[in-house]
C-alpha cells in the first residue's frame, strides 16, 4: 500500500525526556532505584518487585516517594532517563564488563546489574567503565528490550 506525502504539519509535543515521571504502584521507591513499568499493571516499581514477562526498565528513581499508603498511581516518581549510572555487580573484570551490555539483577537489590540476561531479560544499558571490581558505570537505555 502506499501512502500520499503529508501535507499538513504535526506537532509531535516533544520533551527531552532526561527526567520523566510515572505512576507509581503501592510501594516506596527509595532515590537510585532501578525502576521498572510491570507489564501487568502498567505502574512503575523499584526493582525488587518479583520481575515478569512484560516489565521493562523506566529509568532510576530520581527522588524517594512512599506511595504505600496510597493506591497504585496516587503518586508519581520522578526519573532519570539519561546519562551514565553506577550500580553493584558481581566480581567482574574491565575486559569482561566495558562495552556489554547488562540485565536486571533479579536476585539481587534494586541496584544491582548482571552480565547475563535472567529470566525476563530486562535490559538496563550499556558498561562505559568499571569503578571497582563490584561496580560498573552503565549508560541507562530505558524502554529498550531485547530481541525476541
Amino acid at each position: 500500500m502506499a501512502f500520499a506525502a503529508s501535507s499538513i504539519a504535526y506537532e509531535t509535543l516533544r520533551k527531552d525526556g532526561k527526567i520523566d515521571a510515572f505512576p507509581l504502584g503501592h510501594i516506596k521507591a527509595n532515590q537510585g532505584d532501578i525502576l521498572l513499568i510491570k507489564g501487568s499493571d502498567g505502574y512503575a516499581y523499584p526493582a525488587y518487585s518479583p520481575t515478569s514477562t512484560g516489565d521493562v526498565f523506566a529509568g532510576v528513581a530520581y527522588e524517594t516517594v512512599d506511595n504505600s499508603a496510597g493506591n497504585p498511581g496516587d503518586l508519581y516518581v520522578r526519573s532519570s532517563m539519561d546519562g551514565e549510572h553506577v550500580f553493584l555487580i558481581g566480581a567482574t573484570t574491565r575486559a569482561l564488563a566495558v562495552g556489554k551490555a547488562v540485565y536486571l539483577d533479579e536476585t539481587a537489590n534494586p541496584n544491582s546489574v548482571t552480565l547475563t540476561a535472567g529470566a525476563h531479560a530486562v535490559v538496563i544499558g550499556y558498561v562505559t567503565d568499571l569503578v571497582s571490581s563490584t561496580q560498573v558505570r552503565v549508560r541507562i537505555a530505558p524502554f529498550v528490550t531485547p530481541a525476541a
